[in-house]
């Protein structure tokens, strides 16, 4: 089962995605939170915590209660850096370009419009829990309108076999499975992303998606 947490600061919102993602047979909610404070608390002062496989993260938590500070993509970076295991889903109003950036900087493996659809919801849980990158195909159409219209040519540093490798895992797939694809040695696909982690100055594979977006090499 892919344990999912939530936290939003709206009651409905919270409960919307919840009972959409206890309607899978795959998947279970057990836990929403009100803002990230609350999230952080629960982890640190509760004993014997299970901890989630995928939190839903609304993008703009925007503090209304008084223990709240802390917006979505500084929840994010907090949590990816004290528990870099948990694959992160931002949920938001916003399909801006800078706003996607910020959450795939952020460290978020998926990316969500409200209201969200039960299918898109549980592809992004489902692909964010085996380690891919997710967005609704519109989402994507900006990222890559936006590069087409306001990045200029130039050098990209990566082969175009490195290239492969980082569209497959944004494509949600493993290692094992692109090795297969592309008739590689799962040793070559590992050198493909050791070159690629050395030449982007980043240590996985959501850095490395996330800023071969946003230099255009993609």
């Amino acid at each position: 089962m892919i344990d999912v947490w939530v936290v939003d600061d709206s009651k409905e919102q919270r409960k919307e995605v919840s009972i959409l993602v206890n309607s899978a047979s795959d998947m279970k909610c057990e836990r929403v939170f009100a803002n990230c404070e609350r999230l952080f608390e629960y982890i640190e002062t509760e004993e014997e915590v299970s901890l989630p496989n995928v939190v839903i993260m609304d993008y703009q938590l925007d503090g209304s209660s008084i223990d709240a500070r802390m917006n979505g993509i500084d929840g994010a970076k907090r949590l990816k850096r004290e528990i870099p295991q948990i694959a992160i889903v931002m949920l938001t109003i916003n399909d801006s370009v800078n706003t996607i950036f910020k959450a795939i900087g952020s460290g978020a493996c998926g990316y969500i419009i409200k209201p969200p659809k039960i299918d898109t919801l549980l592809s992004a849980i489902r692909q964010a829990h085996s380690g891919g990158l997710w967005m609704p195909p519109m989402v994507a159409q900006r990222v890559s309108d936006y590069f087409q219209q306001h990045i200029s040519p130039g050098e990209n540093i990566l082969s175009d076999r490195e290239k492969e490798v980082l569209t497959m895992m944004e494509k949600g797939l493993k290692q094992k499975q692109i090795a297969e694809m592309l008739s590689l040695s799962r040793h070559t696909v590992d050198s493909h992303l050791r070159n690629i982690y050395q030449k982007l100055h980043v240590h996985s594979a959501h850095e490395a998606l996330a800023k071969a977006i946003r230099k255009g090499y993609l």
